[in-house]
């Protein structure tokens, strides 16, 4: 679901940038107002802001190139970690995954021909713009060339690079969530686009996340590529962008920033104290001001009070009464200009008001209890797929118990998420026995997709399916800091927001859960979110099971143990605090 688009917004290619005015809205609700920025061939452009800010929408308009005077010959890849926007990976989730990224390369060299031919068709026709056209074509024929000659080594290169010997003869829909996004990333570096835009990188462990580095960097400054990256991670942010978009959802305000992630942080503090500073100052120059015009007016009052009682004991009337009219004029005039500062004052300082504005903290909150008896034993568990004849998990001793505290780590697709799924009954073992005894509130990495898919035109209050009346249900959204989204359809939310709303959902049919496991939860989460969440989960009365490659998420977290799976099936646990 696309946003609005502002009426006098537009956009402009001259060669080596795109120049866009821009604003955009959600049914009549303002993202962001119209302003002016860029992107520019070789450059990384950071979006940043907080959840529900309008970053999202951003991307999926350029993506769409709906914007009026937005070249339509330009190619862009768009990559989600949380929908399928550019790419329906439904319909393609059977193929290898060679053949899933080829099939990617393939769309865009069909697409490569239609606009060459489109734009042979042109050179004839327009002649004001022949050179532009001619110097375009020239471009997408070197792609194209590139593309049919290179395509199929750089695909298996990328492959080899990202270590998928083990997952090549795994179709799609079997890999984890980490194998699936790198499969979308290699397609999109594979199809050599003009805007890449990476939203919210996800599920990738630390050699995967350098190699997805690498590779954009290539894309700015080897391919000449307009590099997009959406992201609330401040390390890679720093590592990449050297330009920033931020959106203030406070005060709905896009400002461009020409500089890297850290100097951008520096700026708009120094920004906004300078304008809180300045609003001091200003608050005690319209107080003096007000306070003056006040005095006048009672100035005034009393003159005319004076001047009434002369005229009843003068005896030329006409003459006080000219000289009452003439300083009364005086008075006015000087009240008026006042009056004009005054207004000017506040003015100025209201605009200064909404540039200091901050977005405030939205509150979250996740409620348990605590058993007192062990929620899971697991006695020689072993675990392999159907048709696998390797594990995934085998021999696993462990026991989980009511306070645990537990950070599962492993590179991707170690297995993770299947133990977590035979840990709250969606599988069961090959071998072994299972004993559970739990109620958990279990957030999997691919909620946020299956939300999209599912329930994407459902209204807020309606994904919650309670019982309950639209007041009580907007009160308890806003326990979860989103009672303002509560008629707002699921696929026009932000992920941060349909995180938080997932959570609002089950809290209503598992009001107090035992246990709590969160699966990469932390991807799509401002900053302020993450930490509040990892507050949340340090004091959660039950146990807790994090899983995630966010490495501040997880500093943030303080487990009782670190259970890290290997390969072939294998735990190491270690205890960090006696239990």
């Amino acid at each position: 679901m696309l946003p609005t688009i502002s009426s006098d917004s537009s956009a402009s290619y001259q060669g080596h940038a795109i120049h866009f005015r821009l604003g955009l809205a959600h049914e009549q609700c303002s993202l962001f107002e119209p302003c002016d920025f860029s992107l520019v061939r070789g450059k990384i452009t950071g979006i940043v802001g907080w959840n529900g800010s309008g970053k999202t929408s951003l991307a999926k308009v350029i993506a769409s190139k709906e914007i009026p005077g937005f070249p339509q010959d330009i190619s862009i890849q768009y990559v989600s970690s949380h929908e399928n926007y550019a790419f329906d990976e439904q319909e393609h989730e059977d193929l290898l995954p060679k053949d899933y990224i080829a099939e990617i390369v393939n769309k865009k060299m069909a697409s490569l021909k239609e606009e060459i031919a489109k734009l042979e068709g042109r050179l004839g026709e327009d002649v004001e713009d022949v050179e532009r056209i001619a110097n375009r074509l020239a471009e997408l024929c070197d792609t194209q060339e590139e593309l049919e000659s290179t395509s199929a080594k750089e695909i298996q290169q990328m492959l080899s690079d990202l270590a998928f010997q083990k997952f090549l003869k795994y179709p799609v829909r079997r890999l984890s969530s980490g194998w699936r996004y790198k499969c979308r990333l290699a397609a999109a570096f594979s199809s050599h686009p003009d805007i890449l835009i990476l939203d919210e990188p996800s599920f990738l462990d630390a050699n995967s996340l350098e190699w997805m580095v690498e590779k954009c960097n290539a894309m700015a400054d080897d391919a000449n590529a307009m590099v997009v990256i959406i992201s609330h991670k401040a390390l890679l942010l720093d590592k990449l962008c050297d330009r920033i978009l931020y959106i203030n959802s406070a005060n709905n305000k896009m400002t461009f920033y020409n500089c890297g992630y850290e100097e951008f942080l520096a700026t708009r503090e120094a920004n906004t104290d300078y304008a809180e500073r300045t609003l001091e100052v200003f608050d005690s120059k319209l107080q003096t001001a007000k306070s003056s015009l006040k005095n006048l007016k009672d100035h005034l009052q009393r003159r005319e009070t004076n001047f009434k009682k002369a005229s009843f004991q003068n005896a030329d009337q006409r003459f006080v009464r000219g000289k009452c009219k003439e300083a009364k004029q005086k008075a006015d005039r000087s009240a008026a200009s006042k009056l004009k500062q005054i207004r000017s004052d506040v003015d100025e300082m209201e605009e200064l008001k909404r540039d200091s504005l901050k977005e405030q903290f939205r509150q979250l909150k996740v409620d348990g209890y605590c058993s007192g008896s062990t929620l899971a034993i697991f006695d020689d568990v072993t675990f392999a797929y159907p048709n696998e004849s390797s594990p995934i998990i085998q021999y696993l001793d462990a026991r989980i118990e009511s306070t645990d505290r537990i950070l599962l780590t492993g590179e991707n697709g170690c297995g993770k998420t299947t133990f977590l799924r035979l840990l709250v009954g969606e599988l069961e073992p090959t071998d072994g026995k299972i004993m559970r005894d739990l109620d958990p509130l279990y957030f999997p990495q691919t909620s946020l997709i299956e939300m999209t898919i599912d329930h994407a035109d459902e209204t807020a209050v309606t994904y919650l399916d309670c019982a309950m009346t639209q007041t009580d249900l907007r009160h308890h959204l806003g326990d979860f800091g989103i009672a303002d989204i509560a008629l707002r359809p699921v696929a026009a939310l932000s992920a941060g927001q349909r995180v938080r709303l997932w959570l609002a959902k089950q809290q209503l049919h598992s009001r107090r859960p035992s246990l709590l496991i969160l699966d990469e939860i932390s991807e799509n989460m401002d900053y302020e979110s993450r930490n509040m969440l990892s507050s949340i989960v340090n004091s959660f009365v039950g146990a807790a099971i994090l899983v995630s490659h966010d490495a501040d998420f997880c500093a943030a977290f303080q487990p009782t143990q670190v259970w890290e799976m290997r390969s072939f099936g294998q735990f190491a646990i270690k205890h960090t605090v006696e239990n």
